[in-house]
């Protein structure tokens, strides 16, 4: 049990596994000198955008400022009845929270479109624990004979 034991600065050791996460993160504290976390910026300018159907607004991280889009077609999930630019951005407005966390996993993904801003669809919208499982395969439980 020993011979295994490694000792890296704040770390006692020993078993592999848990040496390896520990390197790993060892190497991200060492590759963050203090404490920086990323910062996103939501302006409060949600607009229509009659050319492209969509509801728009403004992201912003560190240097970077961008437009998040959210089509017509998203709306239709969170709405009952007629989809109008009003309702869209009060569907918007009261779903806020969903729509940035939606922009944050996109933008922690490099997931941009070709002019640099982010498009969000229907399955971005999901939840991300069932947006996770939802291309599993769901196979009917044995009965118990």
């Amino acid at each position: 049990m020993w011979e295994n034991r490694v000792n890296v600065p704040g770390y006692i050791l020993d078993s592999a596994p848990r040496r390896v996460i520990s390197e790993q993160y060892g190497n991200i504290r060492a590759y963050l000198p203090g404490d920086r976390r990323v910062f996103f910026r939501f302006p409060e300018d949600a607009r229509w955008n009659e050319d492209r159907q969509a509801v728009e607004f403004g992201i912003g991280i560190g240097e970077y400022e961008g437009v998040a889009r959210v089509p017509r077609r998203v709306f239709q999930r969170l709405l009952d009845g007629a989809v109008t630019p009003e309702r869209c951005l009060e569907a918007y407005h009261l779903q806020r929270t969903r729509f940035e966390l939606a922009v944050e996993r996109k933008l922690r993904n490099r997931q941009l479109t070709g002019d640099g801003n982010v498009e969000i669809t229907g399955r971005d919208m999901r939840s991300p624990a069932r947006a996770a499982t939802c291309n599993e395969i769901a196979w009917p439980r044995a009965r118990n004979l």
